[in-house]
């Protein structure tokens, strides 16, 4: 399933390791070092980090979209019937 996280970047929902709000990122220096190193914005203002991995991968995506917006995508059951619609 395909979630959207904002900008024109959507990621396949079980790629999805962790969603981070950004002020548990910002105050964490921990954080900050271990997801900064992959870390991709995907437009507007910063309001969560999205945590996938691909293939081994690891990549952080600076989201414009609530944390709980993403999860709420990610878990909703219309989600797989629309992406089974499209293919």
């Amino acid at each position: 399933m395909t979630v959207h996280i904002g900008g024109d970047v959507a990621v396949d929902g079980g790629e999805i390791i962790a969603v981070i709000a950004a002020r548990t990122y910002k105050s964490s220096r921990i954080t900050r070092e271990t997801l900064g190193k992959s870390l991709k914005k995907s437009g507007g203002v910063t309001r969560s980090y999205v945590l996938t991995r691909c293939a081994g991968a690891e990549t952080t995506y600076a989201s414009p979209i609530r944390g709980e917006t993403i999860r709420k995508r990610a878990m909703s059951p219309y989600a797989a019937l629309i992406d089974n619609n499209i293919e």
